[in-house]
């Protein structure tokens, strides 16, 4: 539900494992840079409840994000960023060289049914390939989001969120994000919230990653989209 790049949990700060010794963040704009090997990865099924691994998007360039069906900040946001980049990757015939990844932070209570519904909320076809959401077992998805992608992702209850915030505030981390709507989680009324990474990760054709750009929710498709094009145009296209 609150997509943080720093998160502070209950008063302690979540656990993180040793940064790349890259540089962990380029922004919008910038030329890519050679950051971190991208994790290789199986045992994930997508929003159709298919198979699916890391081999099946070799060669591409990957737009990688972090979310859950139930999310109300951050997540609808970076969801309707996800349809317009699909589209806009259409309108320039990238759709075959370019693969938008969604990695469910929720694996314990959430699937594919709920990943779909959530998907058609915001205008995405979950039969389009073109933007996956992805799930696995808990083990698995720690493993591959906050080890191979460096993404920090925790489930606290929804009456722990206050004094998360009021930590937040005390540490200098807090970042305002508005509730927005979303009718699967106003049905499921989950009794517990997920704070979250709100990066796009963009990885290039070698699975090299190129870009990390914080609080993603804030950067806008084009932004993106520039960044994409950047990274397929890139000499070393890794």
């Amino acid at each position: 539900m609150i997509g943080l790049l720093v998160a502070i949990a209950l008063g302690g700060v979540l656990p993180w494992r040793p940064p790349p010794t890259k540089p962990d963040v380029a922004a919008a704009g910038d030329p890519p840079r050679m950051m971190f090997k991208a994790p290789v990865f199986n045992g994930f099924v997508n929003q159709q409840g298919r198979a699916v691994s890391s081999d099946a998007y070799a060669g591409k360039v990957l737009v990688v994000t972090f979310m859950y069906p139930y999310c109300t900040r951050v997540c609808p946001s970076l969801a309707s960023r996800m349809v317009n980049l699909e589209t806009l990757l259409r309108q320039r015939g990238l759709q075959n060289r370019v693969q938008l990844l969604s990695f469910n932070v929720d694996p314990e209570g959430s699937g594919p049914a709920e990943m779909s519904r959530f998907m058609q909320q915001y205008g995405a076809d979950p039969a389009d390939g073109l933007w996956q959401f992805l799930t696995a077992p808990v083990a698995v998805t720690e493993r591959v989001v906050q080890q191979g992608f460096h993404a920090n992702y925790e489930k606290i209850a929804v009456d722990a969120v206050d004094q998360v915030f009021a930590a937040q505030r005390q540490n200098g981390s807090y970042r305002y994000m508005p509730v927005m709507a979303n009718p699967l989680a106003d049905a499921a009324h989950p009794a517990y919230d997920i704070i979250h990474n709100s990066s796009a990760i963009i990885v290039g054709p070698k699975g090299v990653v190129r870009y990390v750009l914080g609080q993603a929710d804030t950067v806008s498709v084009a932004a993106m989209m520039n960044d994409i094009i950047r990274v397929l145009q890139a000499n070393k296209g890794a």
